[in-house]
């Protein structure tokens, strides 16, 4: 059963961090390189983006990068543990 569940999170891994490569460049373009607009490819669609979009790719973009780090951190065993006292 694990094994199963790590091939389901690893394939999932390879797929936000390929949507994330692809989402990066597109603000790369944007931002930096003065593009009006830039046309990238999420995976499932094509999207026409422009500086308006800026705001809502740097927070998709953070999303996934912290849904790397745990679906990573899953994988590798290597969550941590928070503990308060209950009194």
């Amino acid at each position: 059963m694990a094994d199963s569940c790590d091939e389901i999170l690893s394939a999932q891994l390879a797929a936000y961090k390929l949507q994330l490569a692809s989402l990066n460049t597109a603000i790369m373009k944007v931002s930096v390189d003065g593009l009006a607009s830039y046309q990238y490819d999420s995976g499932q669609t094509r999207h026409l983006v422009t500086k308006l979009n800026l705001a809502t790719m740097r927070d998709t973009s953070a999303w996934l990068l912290n849904q790397i780090t745990m679906l990573e951190s899953m994988l590798c065993r290597t969550g941590s543990t928070h503990v308060v006292p209950g009194f």
